[in-house]
């Protein structure tokens, strides 16, 4: 799943990356299903609000690891289990 992941991120970098400036300010849509439109915004609009829900939804999934035993990465900076560096 990670190897997935993580070629999937890489195709969609580079594509982003060679995007003019108009092209991020052109309509765009997210779509549930055949065709129910659930949101309408600009391609960059879109990217931000994505952006905006895989960080909340990281951090969300944070505050299950260590009730679970496990330790919490530095998502938005140092945490208890991993400090800063010194």
């Amino acid at each position: 799943m990670i190897a997935a992941y993580q070629e999937q991120h890489h195709a969609l970098a580079e594509r982003l990356n060679h995007l003019v400036d108009a092209t991020w300010n052109r309509p765009a849509w997210l779509i549930r299903g055949e065709q129910e439109i659930i949101l309408r915004d600009s391609i960059g609009g879109l990217l931000w609000i994505a952006l905006f829900d895989a960080v909340h939804h990281r951090g969300q999934l944070s505050t299950y690891i260590r009730p679970m035993g496990g330790k919490v990465p530095s998502i938005y900076g140092p945490s208890g289990d991993a400090p800063a560096r010194q």
